[in-house]
């Protein structure tokens, strides 16, 4: 990876969380789908930086079409699904953008919804702000995503977060960057087992190409 690449993922802009959000919301908006919707986290909090990833919680009744309305503003990198919840809530790499600033999408019911936005705060913790509605129409992608095979990438795919969460750790508050480089070592020895997926193995490219530009740049 050059390094000005590599630079560019490991030091995203300030505004790039909020920018996305704000891309994603217009868009979601204005789907009859979408009937309830709202960011979680930081960008909820008013106190996000470069290196947050945006939280959006949503009631709808087709979840793949919002998916599908997500990769065609900004093409989907990789998908996790998140465990416990119904599919295809998950986390979206996006391309073109930091690791750090991936789209974390859940789906609720109405009223599970209803009450998180009523207390203020998600389950784990993370405070929530109801979006206001905007005019709906029949807006549909022009494309659907397909997603990929990951039934190999299992616990190496549970990696990819901390790992980038240590990263952030060494780059906001100067740590060490131990935990980096056990967190990238499993995940470099899985990536070269070959059976993961394209894109995890892109995502650990990535993740590579930053810690080794960190790296340099602490010497």
């Amino acid at each position: 990876m050059q390094p000005d690449r590599a630079q560019a993922l490991l030091f995203p802009y300030v505004s790039s969380p909020k920018r996305i959000f704000e891309e994603l919301v217009l868009t979601f908006q204005s789907i009859e789908s979408v009937k309830k919707l709202a960011i979680a986290g930081s960008l909820a909090e008013g106190n996000h930086d470069g290196y947050d990833e945006i939280q959006l919680v949503m009631e709808a009744t087709d979840p793949l079409l919002v998916v599908n309305a997500l990769n065609d503003i900004f093409p989907i990198r990789y998908f996790r699904p998140f465990s416990g919840m119904d599919f295809p809530s998950g986390r979206f790499w996006l391309h073109d953008e930091s690791p750090f600033n991936f789209v974390a999408m859940a789906f609720y019911k109405g009223v599970e919804l209803e009450e998180a936005i009523g207390k203020g705060k998600l389950a784990h913790g993370a405070v929530i702000r109801e979006i206001p509605s905007d005019t709906k129409d029949d807006w549909s992608p022009p494309r659907q995503y397909k997603f990929p095979d990951i039934s190999n990438d299992g616990e190496l795919s549970r990696l990819v977060e901390p790992t980038l969460f240590s990263i952030r750790s060494v780059v906001r508050e100067g740590e060490d960057l131990g935990d980096v480089m056990a967190n990238l070592t499993a995940l470099q020895q899985g990536r070269v087992s070959g059976r993961v997926s394209d894109g995890l193995i892109f995502l650990i490219d990535e993740i590579s190409g930053m810690v080794s530009e960190l790296v340099r740049l602490r010497k």
